[in-house]
């Protein structure tokens, strides 16, 4: 178990390949179960992820990429059907105390970008990627332009997707009372500003606690406190940036996340990429237009064109919880890489985790 204890460092290393999210993917690899049905699965997966490459020509980088994300796919399948002596009880107090410890960091990062004028975090020459907001903080703080909280990370929005997936996992082993649990991701999520992130923990939060949500005193009594204390350090941008997104005045965020990747979906199936785009085109599109696309449900369809339908049907064709796939599917707008082995491994404990707890959000084959 004690690989898990990277997680919170899991966008750090030395180079890509010794990092702690290869470490980590490595260590899952040996804790799926491995059966006859899921080889089959796997072997059928791979005509859907390589048959794209009859369609142009292809070259080192497409070669790499598309077999890298059939291996997180791999894992993220076999995750499916559970996992083998794997000690999830201790998972998820682990998770509780990386909950508690998430959220003082926030605290403590936006307290110190308006109050101290400084960014408390891990130089950007420990992460492999991600390092944008890293990179701007000096700027950001001597023009006072924009800076939210990355807690571990090298990203708001990556440090939201790293407490959603944490937060469920701690839902799924127990959902039967708002907690502490439950305010704290409640208040990071706010703390970080990251509009996917408030989307999702919104709804884990009203979803798993909707029999009882207005029946405890924590929620009663803490959750206005800790709201406020976001809002206070927050001001108005929570509220401008959800306000911009519904009223269709996008910032850059959902221009990467939503209005870049639509127009590339479009634009892939017009230029008759039917089973994929090349990278090279994909990058052609982010020169031209200045929006990398951000979002991994459409960069799905970008990359697999009409394949992607059978790729994602395998996916989920264990799970029969609707929750369950709106889940996946809500995870999917954090960044753009699904199938990448930093985010291969959180999924991979996330369902591993419903699995245990929850065996009725997946289908019985025995019985």
């Amino acid at each position: 178990m004690y690989p898990i204890y990277f997680i919170p460092f899991i966008q750090m290393g030395l180079t890509f390949y010794i990092s702690s999210q290869i470490l980590l993917f490595l260590w899952t690899l040996t804790k799926i179960k491995i059966n006859h049905k899921i080889i089959l699965l796997i072997c059928l997966s791979s005509l859907f992820f390589f048959f794209k490459f009859f369609s142009f020509d292809i070259n080192e980088r497409d070669l790499l990429v598309t077999f890298r994300e059939f291996l997180c796919f791999a894992l993220i399948l076999a995750s499916t059907y559970g996992f083998r002596k794997f000690d999830f009880s201790r998972l998820v107090i682990f998770f509780k105390f990386l909950i508690v410890i998430f959220f003082a960091v926030a605290l403590i990062q936006i307290i110190g970008i308006h109050l101290l004028g400084e960014f408390i975090t891990f130089p950007k020459e420990f992460f492999i990627a991600n390092t944008a907001t890293l990179e701007g903080v000096e700027l950001a703080i001597e023009f006072e332009t924009r800076l939210r909280p990355v807690i571990f990370f090298g990203e708001p929005s990556y440090a939201a997707f790293v407490l959603s997936i944490i937060y469920a996992v701690v839902k799924a082993e127990n959902s039967n009372h708002i907690g502490q649990y439950d305010l704290l991701a409640l208040g990071c999520v706010f703390i970080l500003q990251s509009l996917s992130g408030i989307i999702i923990i919104g709804f884990l939060f009203l979803y798993f606690n909707r029999a009882h949500l207005f029946k405890t005193k924590y929620f009663l009594i803490f959750l206005p406190f800790i709201l406020f204390i976001s809002f206070y350090f927050l001001g108005s941008e929570v509220v401008e940036r959800l306000s911009n997104f519904f009223s269709g005045n996008a910032d850059e965020s959902t221009a990467i996340r939503v209005i870049a990747p639509l127009d590339l979906v479009s634009r892939t199936f017009n230029n008759g990429f039917y089973l994929g785009a090349p990278s090279e085109y994909v990058n052609l599109y982010t020169l031209a237009f200045g929006n990398a696309v951000d979002n991994a449900l459409f960069n799905l369809v970008i990359n697999y064109g009409i394949l992607s339908i059978p790729i994602f049907l395998i996916l989920i064709h264990r799970i029969k919880s609707v929750f369950l796939i709106l889940m996946l599917v809500l995870l999917m707008q954090f960044n753009g890489a699904y199938f990448s082995y930093d985010k291969a491994v959180l999924i991979s404990l996330l369902l591993g985790s419903f699995n245990h707890y929850k065996a009725e959000y997946f289908v019985n084959e025995y019985k």
